[in-house]
């Protein structure tokens, strides 16, 4: 009985994904220490926030889309928690219990940091929450890549940054728009990949709304402006010539373009790869500048 709520739970939790949210949290921080603003303590826990968030999130949207598959076509039965299948529960709660451990790690943080930190965590809570969450479902209003955009990347980057330095800028906001394309991108992977389920079942995510080649359209976009976004940045010295290590994982990019056609649920497994190699590239690119440089 433990193991097939353990299987669930690990399914549902989505570990391949959570570099979306280490992925960011690391390079705010490694902005900072390069303006010499560093705390170890702080940046594990940022980290230890910012990944629970993400798990909160992949554990709530599991439950509130029915993922399990533990009743045919429940999506369009709108059942109560009481209703619901005890693996469901349990998933809700430990998606609930991630939000309430970050809210004691968000008031020691509000604690060291002031108001500011306050805005970031309500804000970041309600977008994990809400992104399925009832009553807000930003994802059935095709707002999913838009948010995302924003609270997994600028948010999570800027957080991460702010904590160490304690001051506000435009470099975190300026040097995460690679990450937040990638984020964006990972995202539209997984509508591309639900998408006439979702049609079907009437979840108007954006790729929905704008249709099948469209959203096809988009996703190729992003991988070259994100390209372009790092050609811009290193034009106007946010980004060194160092970080054009990136073009390594390019065959990897024109791999993204042939599973759209080929395998879509390996898609999102190695569009999710290519967002943590690009920002893992950026991190050991910004600290090597910062010793040859």
């Amino acid at each position: 009985m433990l193991k097939k709520y353990l299987i669930a739970w690990w399914k549902a939790l989505r570990p391949f994904s959570l570099s979306v949210a280490l992925i960011p949290t690391t390079y705010g921080s490694i902005l900072a220490w390069t303006e010499g603003k560093f705390n170890w303590l702080i940046f594990f826990l940022v980290i230890l926030g910012g990944v629970l968030l993400q798990a909160g999130t992949n554990l709530v949207n599991d439950y509130f889309e029915f993922k399990q598959g533990l009743v045919e076509d429940k999506a369009n039965l709108n059942l109560s928690f009481s209703a619901r299948d005890p693996i469901e529960k349990f998933i809700f709660l430990s998606g609930l219990f991630c939000f309430i451990i970050v809210i004691p790690l968000g008031l020691y943080f509000i604690y060291l940091k002031g108001i500011t930190i306050f805005i970031l965590g309500v804000i970041g809570l309600w977008g994990g929450y809400a992104y399925t969450g009832k009553p807000f479902v930003y994802k059935k209003k095709g707002l999913g890549p838009l948010l995302v955009f924003f609270l997994m990347g600028n948010l999570m980057v800027f957080g991460s940054y702010y904590m160490q330095t304690g001051y506000l800028s435009w470099l975190p906001w300026l040097a995460s728009i690679p990450i937040c394309l990638l984020t964006s991108l990972l995202l539209i992977s997984n509508e591309l990949r639900d998408i006439k389920k979702d049609a079907a079942k009437g979840i108007k995510t954006m790729s929905v709304r704008l249709g099948e080649k469209k959203s096809i359209t988009i996703f190729k976009m992003i991988l070259i402006i994100t390209y372009l976004s790092q050609i811009m940045l290193i034009k106007f010295n946010i980004f060194s010539s160092l970080s054009l290590f990136t073009i390594i994982i390019i065959p990897l990019a024109f791999r993204l373009l042939k599973l759209i056609k080929t395998n879509r649920k390996k898609l999102v497994f190695k569009t999710a790869h290519f967002h943590m190699y690009y920002g893992l590239i950026l991190i050991f690119t910004k600290l090597l500048t910062q010793f040859i440089l």
